[in-house]
């Protein structure tokens, strides 16, 4: 299996995760937002594995992680009662931003 189809794997288990959770945690979003997170997490994740340009794909699904933990962070900021899931989000879309971006392949130097 690639490395690229292992970060997906991944992120459609955290999807998956986010669907079936029959409640919210405490201090989390409400169930709408949580299956909307969820939801969006699959449908990049299936975006992500299977475009044939999968260059593009891995650097689209970075700038989307990192405007989604760009967002919890402002809801982290403002909403005490949902700053530990927002900042739980955080963190998780950081580490998958951070993975795509190691799997982005780097130009080769010219001579």
């Amino acid at each position: 299996m690639s490395p690229n189809n292992l970060l997906q794997l991944a992120r459609a288990g955290y999807g998956a995760a986010q669907l079936a959770a029959r409640q919210p945690a405490p201090g989390g979003f409400a169930r709408p937002v949580t299956v909307l997170l969820g939801a969006r997490s699959l449908a990049q994740a299936a975006l992500c594995a299977t475009l044939p340009n999968r260059t593009a794909a891995l650097r689209a699904g970075v700038g989307v992680d990192l405007l989604h933990a760009a967002s919890m962070a402002g809801v982290a900021v403002v909403s005490l009662r949902h700053r530990r899931a927002a900042l739980g989000q955080v963190g998780a879309a950081l580490a998958f931003a951070a993975a795509g971006a190691l799997l982005v392949p780097r130009p080769r130097p010219t001579t």
